[in-house]
Formats: C-alpha cells, structure tokens, sequence
C-alpha cells in the first residue's frame, strides 16, 4: 500500500491523531498505533501477541517513549494522551509519514532529520524499528524506553502488584517476562547501551477506546524497565528487535528486502482488479493465520476479542475466493463439525468449548451453506460423503425435533428460536427493559433452513440416496409455501422481519437480504424487485447496507465514540461494510447479469476506495454511522468486510470476462 502524508497535513493533530496504522503478520500477531504515535486503543501496542492462537491476544510491548538530544537540549518524539492532557508533543516535529509498504515516520529537530521505521515479520512475533539520521551534521543522542503493558488487550492495569520489573542484559539482548502467563519479551540491540532504570508511568487514556458504563478503569499505569541510548551519526541506523522468539538473522536489508517482495507480491488472478483491491488481497493473505493441522482461521474483527463464528464463516467464502486453499476450508469444516452439541456450533471461534456460547441458530445452518459453496469449487463429493453428510442430517435432525434455546420446526414447517430472554439471532435487537424484542420465527433463520435442505436434497441426490432426498425436498417445499403464505406483507409489498402468534413485525433490516443473497432463493422474481427495491431504496448506502430502514421508529443512524455489538445502535441503523457482498449476491440473483447491472455495481464498489484510505490505513471498518458523513464507529480494521469486497469484486470480474467471451 501506498499513503503519505505530508508537511501540511502532518501538522493537523486531529488527523494524525485518528488516522491509524497495522501491521498484522500470519500468527495472530500485531503492531498498531497512529500516526503521530499515540495509541488511542487499549489494543494498540508495539507487539500485540497471541498467547492462545484462538482466543486472545495480549499486548506486550505498548510503545517507546523517544528522546533526542543534541548537545544539552532535549526533544521528544513521542506523544501520549494522559488525564492532564496531551504529553510530550512530539507530533509537532513530524513531517512526513508514510506507507510503502511499512509504515515510516520523519522527523525534523534543528534541521536534522531522523526516520524511523516500523517493521512486523510476516512469520515470526518479530518487529524491528530503525532510526536513522538522514543528513549531514553533528550527531544527536538517541534515549528510547520501552513501554511494557503485559496484559490482555481487552484490559487496562492499575494493578502494579505481581509485575516482574526486573530486566536481565544478556549479550545485546534485554530480556523481560513482566507476567508469568505472558511470554517473555526479548530486545536485541547491537549498538550503544541499555541501562536498567524501572519506572513506573501513571494515566495513560485512550481517547478512541470504548469506555463501558460500569467500567472504572479508564486510564491505566504502565511499566519502563530502563532506557536503551545511541549516538547517531550522519547517516547511521540504530536498530532494535523486538520478539516473544529467538532471532537470528540481524540483517536489516536482506529482512527489508524479502518482507517488501513478500507485501508486493501479485498474483494472476488479481492482476486486473483495481490496486487497492490487489492490497487487499495481499493482506488477506498475510491476515490468515495459520492454526495447527486441523485448523486454520482468517482473524475477522481487529482491536476486539473473540473470533466471531458468523464473521468467521462468512469471510470463509472470501478466503477461498481469493487464496484457493480449498483444503484449509475442509479443515475448518471438519473442525467445526467436532465442536458441535445438538446441531448447534459455538458462537465463538474456540479450542476451550466449555467456555462458549451455543446461543445462536444461525451458525450451523451457515456451514451448510459454505459448504455448498466448496462443493460447487471443487465436486468433492467422497469430502461431502465421509464428512459432511451424517452430520448436517444430524442438524436438520435436531432442528426438526427442537433444540436447546427453543430452537425448533413448527407445524408449518418453520423455524422458530428464541423467547423475550434469549437472543439467538445475528440481529439480537432488545427493548429498553432488557427484554428480547426479536424473536419468533425470523426471516433470516428460515431463509438459512430452506437452503441448508435444498443443499440436503442436492447431497442426497449426488450421493443416490433417494429416500432422504424425497424427504428434503418435500420439507423444503413445506417451507417455501408456509413463508411466501405468512412472511409476504402484501400491502407494502415486502417481507415482514419476524412473525410470532399473531403478530408480525414489517421492519425492514440488512437481514432480509439473506432472502436474495443466498444460492435457493424463496421469493419469486416479483417479489424479489419488489424487496430488492425497497433494500435499494432504503437500506442501500455508499459503504454497504444499513441494519435497519431510517422508517423503523427506533431507527438510530448515530452511535457514541465506539460501537461493540453489546450496543443497541450496532443493530438499529448504522452500517455494516461487509453487507455489500451478499448485497451484490441479490442484485445478481434478481437482475440480469448484463453490462448495465455490473456497471453500476462497480460504482458502488470504488465508494469503498475512501474507506481503504481512511480510518485504519490499508483496511475496512466493521461499523459506519447509518447517515452522511458516515464516520467510522467500532472496530477500524475487519477483515470480513475486506473478504466480502474482494469476493464481490472477483465476482464481477469473472461475469464480465464471460460478457465478453460471449459478445
């Protein structure tokens, strides 16, 4: 990726302040600030790692406060925001800022010039900064003090009991373990001194963290074990590597070298898309993290906590749009598939089960549907035979019959889940008691139940078992006519959300579009312009879909600081970025797939070029204000919604090589 800023924009704090950098490598681990070096996260730090690949991440190493001195005279680079305000200023030396691909930072102190870049390994917990004075001149005296956390990125500390403040010098390398749980932190340096001088910092506040009513802690205390220091010649680098790993190669160029020809690699099949959706799928790939032999995972969500299954499952088809990898997929599956309790699959992305929640209807009927997507890629059907099959007739099964969460198939046919307790849904919209308003037969779980048996009736079928794909067919068949009968809202021309006893709820929300988007679709072609119109008209935005139509009374197109999906604006108006892939899947299902429809659907893909440029630099949002200027809410870096734009745009361009083989 490419992004400078220069002099003139370097001096508006406001946007280096909010203007955010990632660097993310295959194991889990991160290093995210911003531009101006301020961590306005409780998740940002220098070195972010996994200490269990599928649960959490902690941050380790949180930032160096810098110092310069020239003679006598003291300058600061860093920037901090405390309770008392904003301190040391060291953005107000800061004069450029770039990507290219890593990020890179210039100062300007009493015309000399010092860069500084930061750099993540892509397969090893290793990040290297390089400071270097770039004219000639008297040298200055470099003072950096690392800024350790060593807690959970989802935490903030003001417990400095139990913290290891010890630092151990071993030939050029300080090695600190602050927590036992934690891994131990190891700093190499091959020039000038580290002298251990424990100091404890107070009140660091993250202005762009999310602050829960209940939660105290809104400021921590954070740790500086001693100071490493230099003296900087014209033209001379300092380097420092930073890992939870032993390192052995200390070569800055040939590391430089081989990591920018690994971030700048383009494959075939992207070469003809446009260049920030080739970044994007050069960062998907490096986004993937690799688990053990049964299982693999793409991290969705950045800056928040558990791997959300949903997201997880969801990104899955982008993944394999864009790597081809269809074992990896198997793999997932299958694992999956060994997690499961009574047709249900845990909400959360988890090797520790017993610390899940099963709470959701959504999800299991979701794998049956990806794997319809992998059986179309590749016609495995001894994969489908041997793995799938009895397992996905054991959902339909406990569905059937009723599950936990009163999960269950009515009379009609149609599924119903939840009650005024219990939200099972993607979409778990509450009144202001508490109480579930949601609930009920949905119309995104039974758009998802008439595909998971039509994808039964094919597997059946495939497999000649002719009984069973009777049976699926005519449960399907049950289903469709039950849901056209009781869903469609004839006067308004629309599905209704949600119907229970006798009411019906005609709320338009993002997941009615499941009804369109997914491979068996329900609705007649009628029907689907008629709601194909009505997403169009009032859920459609630049940057995706909005969860709830501005004509809902608790429509709310506005959230607070930050977003999380505890928040009732998550589900009631503002918009979800990864919504314009199964958008783009409805209009292809209910247009025709003519030059006309895939023109337009480009314009509305390269609305999402801004977001790409904005917020978290090289990445897409999780969450956007419902109305203009549609600010970035949430998390600032999701991968599901760079998966889904890049499947949308793979999509297009493969119907469009097809348009012309055909013309």
């Amino acid at each position: 990726m490419r992004f400078e800023c220069n002099r003139d924009e370097c001096s508006d704090f406001n946007l280096i302040s909010t203007r955010e950098w990632l660097e993310i490598n295959s194991n889990g681990c991160y290093a995210a600030s911003t531009i101006c070096g301020m961590n306005v996260r409780r998740q940002h730090g220098l070195l972010v790692v996994p200490t269990n690949v599928n649960d959490q991440v902690s941050v380790i190493l949180s930032k160096f406060e810098e110092s310069i001195f020239i003679e006598n005279r003291v300058y600061e680079l860093s920037t901090n925001q405390f309770t008392g305000g904003v301190y040391p200023e060291g953005y107000r030396h800061l004069i450029q800022f770039s990507l290219n691909p890593f990020p890179r930072f210039i100062f300007e102190i009493e015309n000399r010039r010092i860069e500084k870049t930061i750099l993540l390994l892509h397969d090893q917990n290793t990040l290297i900064i390089r400071y270097t004075l770039k004219n000639q001149g008297n040298p200055v005296k470099l003072v950096l003090k690392p800024i350790i956390a060593g807690r959970d990125a989802q935490e903030l500390t003001k417990d400095i009991q139990g913290v290891n403040t010890d630092s151990y010098i071993d030939d050029g390398v300080v090695k600190l373990a602050p927590r036992p749980h934690l891994p131990e932190l190891s700093i190499f340096f091959n020039k000038g001194e580290y002298v251990p001088a424990p100091l404890w910092y107070h009140n660091y506040t993250y202005p762009a963290d999310k602050i829960f009513q209940n939660d105290e802690r809104i400021d921590e205390d954070l740790f500086n074990p001693g100071f490493f220091t230099h003296e900087l010649e014209p033209y001379d680098s300092y380097d420092l590597y930073i890992s939870t790993e032993q390192v052995y190669n200390f070569d800055y160029e040939e590391i430089y070298r081989k990591e920018k020809a690994y971030r700048l690699q383009i494959r075939k099949e992207v070469s003809g898309l446009p260049e920030y959706v080739r970044e994007i799928s050069r960062k998907m790939e490096i986004m993937h993290i690799r688990g053990n032999a049964n299982q693999t995972l793409s991290l969705p969500t950045l800056f928040w906590g558990d791997i959300n299954l949903r997201e997880f499952l969801l990104s899955l088809l982008g993944v394999m749009v864009n790597e081809k990898n269809y074992s990896e997929v198997k793999q997932n599956i299958v694992f999956l598939l060994s997690r499961m309790q009574d047709g249900l699959l845990p909400l959360q992305y988890r090797k520790n089960t017993s610390a899940v929640s099963y709470q959701a209807a959504d999800c299991s009927l979701e794998l049956i549907n990806l794997s319809y997507f992998l059986f179309k890629k590749i016609k495995d059907l001894n994969f489908v035979e041997e793995k799938l099959y009895e397992p996905f007739r054991q959902i339909i099964e406990a569905f059937q019959k009723g599950t936990h969460y009163n999960i269950y198939m009515d009379k009609d046919g149609l599924i119903f889940s939840g009650d005024k307790q219990l939200a099972i849904s993607w979409m778990p919209v509450l009144n202001d008691n508490g109480k579930v308003i949601r609930y009920g037969k949905l119309s995104e779980i039974n758009a998802l139940w008439y595909n998971a048996l039509k994808i039964m009736e094919l597997y059946s079928q495939q497999l000649d078992k002719k009984r069973m794909m009777k049976k699926y067919a005519n449960m399907a068949k049950k289903t469709k006519e039950n849901f056209l009968a009781k869903f469609w809202n004839k006067k308004r021309k629309i599905f209704y959300d949600f119907i229970r006893d006798d009411f019906s709820d005609d709320s338009l929300r993002l997941s009615q579009v499941l009804l369109l988007a997914l491979p068996f679709i329900m609705p007649d072609k009628e029907q689907g312009k008629f709601l194909l119109r009505h997403i169009k008209e009032e859920l459609l935005t630049p940057y995706g879909l909005r969860t709830l139509s501005p004509k809902a009374g608790n429509y709310r197109a506005h959230g607070s600081t930050v977003i999380t999906r505890s928040d009732p604006e998550y589900y009631n108006g503002v918009v979800w970025p990864w919504s314009i892939g199964v958008y783009v899947d409805a209009v292809l299902h209910v247009k025709d797939k003519n030059s006309k429809t895939l023109k337009e659907l480009h314009k509305l893909l390269g609305n999402f070029s801004k977001l790409y440029y904005d917020g978290c630099l090289g990445y897409l949002p999780e969450v956007l204000d419902g109305e203009e200027p549609f600010t970035v809410r949430g998390a600032t870096a999701h991968s599901l919604a760079m998966a889904e734009l890049f499947r949308s745009y793979f999509t297009l361009d493969a119907l469009e090589q097809n348009l012309r083989e055909t013309d």
